[in-house]
Order: C-alpha cells, then sequence, then structure tokens
C-alpha cells in the first residue's frame, strides 16, 4: 500500500510479506575448514513480515515546518529446514559440518525495528532557514550466525541521534552541528566466530561533529 491522506499532509506505504527460499547459501568461515569462506545450503527458509513508513505534516495551516516520520518492521525470518549445517559443537567447540538447524532464526533478522523522527524547520531572515530535528530507532536484537548461541547473539539496543542545521539559500549552503547515540548506548556492528573463541566489534559510542555541504 502507498497512499496519501488529508490533502498529502500525510504519506503512509506499508507492506505485508511471505518470502520462501529454497537452498539458500549460508557462508561460514573456519581455519580448520581451511580458512576461507565456505558455502552451504539451508534446504528451506522462511521470511514473513510487515513494514511501514510515514511522513506526518501535523499542522500544516499553523505550522508548516513540521514534520513527523516513523517507521517500523516485523520479521518472523526461520530456516524451515536446515539439516547440513556448519558451526561449532556445543560441547568441543570444535567445527563440524552437519549439525540440524531447522527452526532456527535467521542470522542478523530482528524481530523488532523501527525509528521515529521529529524535525523543525524555521524562516531565520530572508535568505536563510534553520532545522532542529531528533530521531531514535531501535532495534529488538538478533543472532550473528544460525547456530542461535547466546553468547552470539545481539542484544536489544537504542540510537538516538539529533541535529542542528543552517541553510544559507543564495548559496545552497548548509552548516550542520550533530550528536549521534548521544546516550552513549553500547552495541556491536559484527560479531566473528573463530576456532578459538568470538571477535567482536563494538560500534562507535556518542558522536559529535559539524559538517558543511555546498551545493552547485
Amino acid at each position: 500500500m502507498k497512499a496519501d491522506f488529508f490533502d498529502h499532509l500525510l504519506r503512509f506505504n506499508s507492506a505485508v510479506f511471505d518470502n520462501r527460499i529454497k537452498n539458500k547459501q549460508v557462508g561460514f568461515v573456519s581455519l580448520i575448514s581451511g580458512g576461507a569462506v565456505s558455502l552451504g545450503n539451508a534446504e528451506k527458509t522462511d521470511v514473513k513480515g510487515a513494514e511501514f513508513d510515514l511522513t506526518l505534516v501535523p499542522l500544516a495551516d499553523w505550522d508548516p515546518g513540521l514534520v513527523i516520520t516513523a517507521n517500523g518492521a516485523f520479521l518472523n525470518a526461520k530456516y524451515k529446514k536446515y539439516s547440513e549445517g556448519q558451526g561449532y559443537n556445543e560441547t568441543t567447540g570444535i567445527y563440524q559440518n552437519n549439525q540440524d538447524f531447522s527452526g532456527a532464526r535467521v542470522e542478523r533478522t530482528p524481530r523488532w525495528s523501527g525509528g521515529l523522527g521529529i524535525s523543525q524547520t524555521l524562516g531565520a531572515g530572508s535568505n536563510g532557514e534553520v532545522e532542529l530535528a531528533a530521531d531514535t530507532y531501535y532495534n529488538s536484537g538478533f543472532y550473528y550466525s544460525a547456530e542461535n548461541k547466546p553468547d552470539y547473539k545481539e542484544d536489544a539496543y537504542q540510537l538516538v541521534n539529533a541535529h542542528v542545521s543552517y541553510r544559507y539559500l543564495p548559496w545552497q549552503l548548509r552548516l550542520t552541528a550533530f550528536g549521534k547515540n548521544i546516550f552513549d548506548e553500547t552495541y556491536h556492528i559484527s560479531k566473528f566466530q573463530t576456532d578459538f573463541g568470538i571477535l567482536s566489534t563494538l560500534a562507535y559510542g556518542v558522536q559529535y561533529g559539524l559538517i558543511a555541504d555546498l551545493s552547485f
């Protein structure tokens, strides 16, 4: 569904889907198996879900510069049949290529995710405008591999960002002061399992900065 309501003040897009994949390729790396990426096949994978995004101008007559955005997604992604999975034995920790991961969640597929944003644009003299904006993103967590091990999982996290911009219209110049992950949420951008343990890479913590953009 793609639709506009209230004289284009609300735009709403949504989708519901059921993807059924046969013989999905799944990559795995182990020093014992050669140290290179080896590919296996999951016989049946089912990815069901729904998603939406909207843009709303709630006070068009009084404050046309106020804009609210939101998006969200639900995923139920599982390996319906995966009988020859590659992984590490639960007991010995040794590489094994004949594990049954049927019923496991597909890697990197959070059950819930979404965001909410608000921005306010104001006039700043005859040649400029100022934008104030903030947004948040939520991720309910996911596994990094079909093994679905608790120590190989990303827990739920939420990020908050904000920025202030000044735009000088005659020059198409924008100056922005921003803050990303301003509450310093701890989460990872990757977890990579090896024969000797898990290598974790943390995402950036709080970041602040200035950006200058010139369009011509």
